[in-house]
């Protein structure tokens, strides 16, 4: 009985300690389309990534690919896989990896995302955005001291995040290709 309830904790332990990050893989091979040798039509998509002590970056699929070409090439086949463990948080980057113009560096806010693991992201969504109609929503003025962390939770939870210039808001929605 010790051996098999020592089992389960060992397994839990395996199964709790990995990524809980699960990027839809229709967007990450949509994401990965393209030749790169002109700008992807995704470039203008924020993603995000990981960096040592719960840092994380915003960047977007063009400067990825770049950071494939240049650095990671030789460990991945593929830039597709290559995306694939950087947008669900499996890979831990340097910053020197990216271009200072090509990435916000931030630290994620604890508390912010312990309310994200705890909570229906659409409550989030009601909470800390205003409904802009057609299921896209914006992060409300209040909020913007915490707006990285925000777009953060809301990116692995595998929404949309963009930038509207125009207007001077980030927009978050659904995926649609």
């Amino acid at each position: 009985m010790k051996k098999i309830l020592g089992l389960f904790i060992l397994l839990l332990i395996i199964s709790c300690s990995g990524s809980s990050v699960k990027m839809n893989d229709s967007v990450i091979t949509k994401l990965a389309e393209g030749d790169f040798n002109i700008p992807s039509r995704h470039g203008f998509l924020d993603l995000f990534v990981s960096f040592k002590q719960k840092e994380k970056g915003a960047t977007d699929v063009n400067s990825l690919h770049q950071v494939f070409t240049a650095r990671y090439s030789g460990d991945y086949a593929e830039f597709k896989s290559f995306l694939s463990d950087a947008l669900n948080q499996k890979l831990i980057f340097n910053k020197n990896d990216f271009n200072k113009k090509s990435i916000v560096v931030f630290a994620l806010d604890d508390r912010l995302e312990k309310e994200f693991q705890s909570n229906q992201t659409e409550k989030l969504l009601i909470k800390y955005c205003n409904d802009k109609g057609n299921g896209k929503f914006s992060v409300k003025k209040e909020y913007l001291d915490r707006l990285h962390s925000l777009l953060y939770c809301f990116f692995i939870d595998n929404y949309q995040i963009t930038a509207d210039d125009l207007i001077g808001e980030y927009m978050v929605s659904s995926y649609k290709f």
